[in-house]
């Protein structure tokens, strides 16, 4: 509501674009093959996806083998919330300044995967703990940053409909990856951890590629 009501719309081209289907499947299709922010796109799912997994997995994870209480559970989950705030309010503004935005997608993407691949290894509470804010840390870069390459990625008029496209994509991670990681926790419990690894690894791969088309591009420049 504050938004709505005191920031100014900065919006030239609005209402110079209509969409005629309230689900546009096939936009959201073929966005992923766009040469512009397909590869993009298709990280903001995997991340996505990736992290639903692992939220599946954190209680069962963190009762049954880690026998850890509400209250401590509650703890953590209040340290991911302080530390995501100090990443994305104080901490990313800085280190995209200095390492540019594909190169810390790329790192966070790095660090956040290793990450999944401890909590798939520990059985004890303090090291758990650690590997958990770590990935709170690494997870507070992806999406600011995903958000801020679509930006300029993309014309002017194109923006919104690619910021609505990624919100769907993110969206579609969020409804599968309980899924997923359900179907993987009926084999074992820290399974899903490693799923959540994996799924982010394919993601850095495309960050990496991302990364490399960029630097070709400055360049040819």
């Amino acid at each position: 509501m504050l938004i709505a009501f005191l920031l100014p719309e900065t919006n030239v081209n609005r209402g110079t674009t209509v969409s005629r289907h309230l689900f546009d499947f096939r936009k959201l299709w073929h966005a992923l093959f766009d040469p512009g922010i397909g590869a993009t796109l298709a990280v903001s799912f995997l991340v996505m996806f990736a992290f639903s997994v692992y939220i599946y997995a954190f209680q069962p994870f963190a009762v049954q083998l880690l026998k850890l209480s509400v209250l401590q559970i509650s703890y953590i989950f209040t340290g991911i919330g302080v530390i995501g705030l100090i990443s994305q309010a104080v901490l990313i503004p800085k280190v995209v300044k200095r390492f540019g935005e594909r190169r810390v997608l790329v790192g966070a993407l790095l660090l956040s995967a290793s990450m999944y691949i401890v909590l798939f290894g520990v059985r004890h509470a303090l090291p758990f703990v650690v590997a958990v804010f770590i990935q709170a840390f690494a997870n507070g870069f992806p999406m600011p940053v995903i958000q801020s390459l679509l930006s300029r990625e993309t014309d002017e008029k194109s923006q919104g409909t690619i910021m609505g496209i990624n919100a769907s994509y993110q969206s579609i991670g969020q409804i599968i990856g309980p899924v997923v990681g359900g179907i993987v926790a009926t084999v074992s419990i820290p399974l899903p951890l490693l799923g959540a690894s994996l799924i982010t690894f394919i993601g850095f791969f495309l960050a990496v590629g991302i990364l490399r088309k960029s630097i070709h591009k400055q360049a040819l420049v």
